[in-house]
């Protein structure tokens, strides 16, 4: 189901393409999957950025690692860990702990206020 919802979602013609964070301090480009900070690049992997733009798509909304991993990673990296990695360079390079917030037991949580 949640692939199927994540197909919708890209192909819905009224998605924004570009979403800021944070009273506009990070810029996220849904299409190039680009981050900026500042309007300075920051660079994302390929599978950060995906990553990123699923917690962008689910603001507010605890995601499991198995929703993680099933909306963004392929069946040869499934495994949960990596999941935590995944997100601990996120963090880093985002050089803020407080937007992915860490739920015990339930996953993970995207905490930066979205304006498209």
């Amino acid at each position: 189901m949640l692939k199927v919802r994540n197909i919708e979602a890209r192909l819905n013609k009224n998605k924004p393409l570009r979403f800021s964070f944070n009273d506009d301090l990070y810029v996220f480009n849904e299409k190039s999957k680009g981050l900026y900070k500042n309007n300075a690049p920051i660079n994302l992997t390929y599978k950060e950025s995906l990553i990123l733009s699923f917690f962008i798509d689910h603001p507010s909304q605890v995601l499991s690692r198995e929703q993680i991993i099933e909306g963004c990673l392929s069946k040869s990296e499934a495994y949960d860990r990596i999941v935590d990695t995944y997100i601990k360079n996120i963090r880093k390079k985002l050089n803020d702990q407080s937007l992915i917030q860490t739920i015990y037991g339930g996953g993970y949580r995207f905490r930066g206020v979205i304006y498209a």
